[in-house]
């Protein structure tokens, strides 16, 4: 037989695993401003040569995640690629 148990608190839920690996990116996206920019090196080629930078695209998605729009603007001559915070 199976004994229900009554007014039984529901634990907190523990957070599972590590902090993120781009911690540091997703503290920026929770302090940036309108207007504000941050630029990340360029460190790989997709499959069609273009560069790209990795934290780069973390960056970004983390701001959409938090429904922030960004423009990017890649730099050859330095190497880098700059996000603007647009709204």
């Amino acid at each position: 037989m199976i004994k229900i148990l009554k007014n039984v608190p529901i634990p907190a839920t523990k957070r599972r695993g590590p902090k993120s690996k781009h911690q540091d990116l997703h503290d920026v996206v929770a302090n940036w401003e309108v207007g504000d920019c941050v630029v990340f090196e360029i460190d790989a080629k997709n499959k069609k040569g273009y560069p790209i930078s990795s934290r780069e695209s973390v960056f970004r998605l983390a701001a959409r995640r938090r429904n922030q729009k960004t423009t990017s603007r890649k730099n050859e001559d330095t190497n880098s690629i700059t996000v603007w915070r647009i709204e």
